[in-house]
């Protein structure tokens, strides 16, 4: 189905920020083995997308200015939100390790050529990873006198 998904998203014509929220779903069908069922869902699209993005950003303008930010997963689960998935499991998600891993694929688009990419299997926020000890035990100080300028004169 991931195949058929993928078929769906690149057979539509897009161009302009529309293209850029192709490339976005495109990131999320490859970080999510779960999105290829929404994105499956007959009827929605990547321009009912966009119009969907833009109705919701009418709704939330302030002084005539309406703005819907893709990089943070309030943004992201409205996408979500708009191909079927539950606004409040959307954000969860996201919040969970899919954001990261959706950055990572978006990443791995900009590598050096010939660069390794490693991708995470299992996500975590850094402070919850385990930190090994430093193998130095030696402390290495400095004092500030050491960039005296005293000598040189």
């Amino acid at each position: 189905m991931k195949n058929q998904a993928m078929q769906k998203i690149e057979n539509e014509k897009c161009s302009g920020p529309v293209a850029e929220l192709q490339k976005a779903v495109m990131c999320w069908l490859e970080a999510d083995d779960d999105a290829a069922g929404f994105i499956m869902t007959e009827g929605k699209t990547i321009n009912g997308l966009f119009d969907f993005l833009k109705d919701t950003a009418r709704k939330n303008e302030s002084n005539g200015c309406g703005c819907i930010n893709g990089d943070d997963p309030e943004g992201m689960s409205l996408v979500l939100n708009y191909f079927g998935m539950d606004k409040d499991k959307a954000h969860s998600r996201l919040e969970n390790g899919l954001m990261y891993k959706m950055g990572q694929v978006m990443l791995s688009r900009w590598k050096p050529y010939g660069a390794h990419v490693e991708n995470a299997t299992n996500p975590q926020p850094v402070a919850d990873i385990p930190q090994e000890p430093t193998k130095d035990t030696e402390a290495k100080a400095f004092s500030l006198d050491d960039f005296s300028m005293e000598d040189m004169l």
